[in-house]
């Protein structure tokens, strides 16, 4: 969810899982590790990877995770933790 001030040119973001508000400017997913089914239309996620794309373009540093590659790695904390339910 986005927050805009009329005076202001500014966002502020809110996590829908944790309903967790922050700038757009420092926006970055403070639980990257745990299972989220609002990720792939999070714009938090979304903020923070533009974000580290253009950081890594800037050094040249290493290529940022895919949305695929993410997807799978979600996937598979999801499985984890569904059989340590069981």
């Amino acid at each position: 969810m986005i927050f805009q001030s009329p005076n202001d040119a500014s966002m502020e973001v809110e996590c829908v899982k944790y309903q967790e508000r922050m700038d757009s400017e420092q926006a970055e997913c403070r639980h990257p590790a745990d299972y989220c089914r609002f990720r792939t239309s999070c714009i938090i996620h979304f903020l923070s990877r533009e974000k580290r794309k253009e950081e890594a373009g800037a050094e040249g540093g290493q290529p940022v995770a895919t949305d695929e590659q993410d997807n799978d790695c979600q996937n598979r904390n999801k499985r984890d933790s569904d059989a340590d339910a069981l």
